[in-house]
């Protein structure tokens, strides 16, 4: 009797240390972020972008598909725009770190169905669950994370251009301006020629003759 009772008790023990470290380790995998893979650095391919670009200041979603918390996918929530063959963007992280992403060497940009851009790595070809790996990862801590993450720079992207806003600057007056001239002051007897005053002594006299 004591045994079997010993023997339950252990099996009990043995299935409550089981799940709590089933539990634990779930734990601490949930706690664990969301990361790139490895970066790698290349010379010969660099984003060289005179401009910032359309997608300049866009937030991007990085996903892990098959939970092994690494980046799988990241989208672009951009509808409006498109993306050419062989267009690159930058992306920063919340630390200042950038790498470089460019469509058929590192990944794969296409668009998805329901809007937005989808980008892969380079070898979602062959395996889907493949991680994207960064190229030139450089600035901040060296190493991109998946906290804040933003395109700083983009190539060969176009964008719709957004609608500007209605003018409310009010058409110019047509009115010419009030003629602030002044006008030239009328002369003095002096001044009016020797006939001045000629017509007043003329109606005198016919007056005096008339009397």
């Amino acid at each position: 009797m004591q045994i079997r009772v010993l023997i339950s008790l252990a099996g009990a023990a043995f299935m409550f240390t089981f799940v709590f470290a089933l539990a634990a380790g779930a734990q601490e995998t949930a706690d664990e972020p969301l990361v790139f893979a490895e970066g790698q650095q290349s010379a010969q391919v660099q984003v060289e972008a005179e401009q910032p670009g359309p997608l300049a200041g866009t937030e991007v979603l990085a996903e892990d598909t098959d939970d092994d918390l690494e980046v799988e996918i990241i989208t672009i929530p951009r509808s409006d725009c498109t993306f050419a063959a062989g267009a690159s963007f930058v992306l920063q992280d919340a630390d200042g770190t950038q790498a470089d992403f460019v469509d058929g060497v590192n990944v794969v940009i296409s668009e998805e169905v329901g809007g937005g851009w989808k980008v892969v790595s380079i070898d979602a070809g062959q395996d889907p669950n493949a991680n994207i790996v960064p190229l030139n990862e450089r600035g901040g801590d060296d190493d991109l994370d998946t906290t804040g993450l933003v395109i700083v720079t983009s190539t060969d992207v176009t964008c719709e251009a957004s609608t500007p806003p209605p003018d409310s600057t009010p058409p110019p007056d047509s009115t010419p301006p009030p003629d602030d001239s002044t006008p030239d002051p009328e002369p003095q007897d002096q001044d009016k020629g020797p006939l001045a005053g000629e017509r007043l002594s003329v109606t005198m006299c016919l007056f005096r003759e008339i009397l």
